[in-house]
């Protein structure tokens, strides 16, 4: 990359990463917020989009006039300012229209003016110089000191000029630094931002899964609780069957007995859930199709029984 009409010196940023079109490819820096775009034509023509602080004087000067800029890089390093014109429509797609900004140009001839017109004026002084010194020649000791006195004050306008240069200078080192740390305050606060976000959001989903997984033990309690008292109802009706067979019949009073013991069973662990009641046989050593074929609770205290298993007084137990 030439030299630059701005006077600035960038360095190229460290790419984040490379987009690739039709035509064209961009390669998108690691930097400022909008980042820096560099993108490469097939004729090798680069158009830079620059991120914030890489050219002060440039951003000064934009930032001033309010225009839309960019730099353009041809094949052999010339540089360019372009300005934005407006946009265009075309074929229902929107294309920006760009200009050669003549600012910086018309800035060097005014530069190079002023150039020439010091060096003309210094010129001028010096032949002045010389021409008086031929004047003063019968009066050599007041031309020493007066020429002396001339000397003197150019030195002491040099040195204001430097410090005035240096001045300028720290200030604007000092106007980056703020800036730099404005943005960087910006960025830390803004990715704090999404953190806090991202961390309420899993916080909300998990207690969604929280109602969800509540609200789904509560409809297993509920059915199960529906099935228990279905399965008494079964067993206070086969019970009443059985008693009425057994009236009628005295060689059915193991029947109504074993009816009997079943409403005992269905009563006694009505609070114990089925499933629970079944899954403690199992882990006390009860062969898993064993304790799988009992329909009830009665069933499940009879395959207990069968085991010499003592089934626990609190359901909490299970």
């Amino acid at each position: 990359m030439g030299e630059i009409a701005s006077k600035d010196t960038p360095n190229w940023p460290a790419i984040k990463r490379i987009q690739k079109g039709a035509s064209t490819t961009h390669y998108i820096g690691a930097d400022g917020d909008p980042p820096t775009d560099i993108q490469i034509d097939q004729n090798g023509m680069l158009i830079v989009r620059w991120a914030k602080g890489y050219l002060p004087i440039a951003d000064e000067h934009y930032e001033e006039t309010k225009q839309d800029w960019c730099m353009q890089v041809d094949g052999e390093g010339n540089c360019h300012f372009l300005c934005k014109l407006g946009t265009e429509q075309s074929g229902g797609k929107t294309t920006s229209a760009w200009t050669l900004d003549k600012y910086w140009k018309e800035k060097a001839m005014e530069e190079k003016l002023q150039a020439d017109l010091e060096r003309v004026q210094a010129e001028k002084r010096a032949a002045d110089a010389i021409k008086r010194q031929q004047q003063a020649e019968k009066d050599k000791r007041e031309a020493a000191a007066a020429e002396e006195r001339r000397k003197q004050r150019l030195i002491e306008e040099e040195k204001e000029a430097a410090e005035q240069r240096q001045r300028e200078q720290r200030e604007a080192a000092e106007r980056y630094e703020r800036e730099e740390h404005e943005r960087q305050l910006r960025d830390a606060a803004e990715l704090e931002r999404r953190e806090r976000a991202a961390a309420e959001a899993r916080a909300e989903r998990e207690r969604k899964q929280a109602e969800q997984r509540e609200r789904q033990r509560q409809r297993e309690i509920e059915l199960e609780q529906i099935e228990l008292r279905r399965r008494q109802e079964e067993a206070e009706r086969l019970a009443r069957e059985e008693e009425e067979r057994l009236a009628k019949d005295s060689a059915a009073a193991k029947a109504a007995q074993e009816a009997r013991d079943r409403l005992e069973a269905e009563t006694r662990y009505k609070k114990f859930p089925y499933i629970k009641l079944k899954m403690y046989l199992k882990k006390n050593g009860v062969p898993r199709n064993e304790a799988d074929a009992c329909l009830g609770k009665y069933e499940l205290t009879k395959v207990a029984k069968k085991y010499n298993i003592e089934l626990p007084e609190d359901p909490k137990s299970l």
